[in-house]
């Protein structure tokens, strides 16, 4: 949920800077240049796995608080 709510947002990105380059705006760019390869394949690999670490972080920290 959090890529595509972050794909979601490339557009309120790249209104206000076209020098700002997310992972997500990356991706737009190459699929539109048509050079959907290895960059943007590891480019998703990264940016699932930052927010699936940020998940499980926020999943056993609501748990800790919640045995409080």
């Amino acid at each position: 949920m959090t890529f595509m709510r972050s794909l979601s947002e490339t557009g309120a990105t790249l209104s206000v800077s076209s020098k700002i380059k997310t992972i997500p705006v990356l991706l737009v760019e190459l699929f539109q240049a048509q050079q959907v390869d290895d960059k943007a394949i590891l480019a998703s690999i990264i940016l699932f796995a930052i927010s699936f670490a940020f998940i499980l972080a926020l999943k056993r920290l609501t748990q800790k608080n919640a045995g409080h």
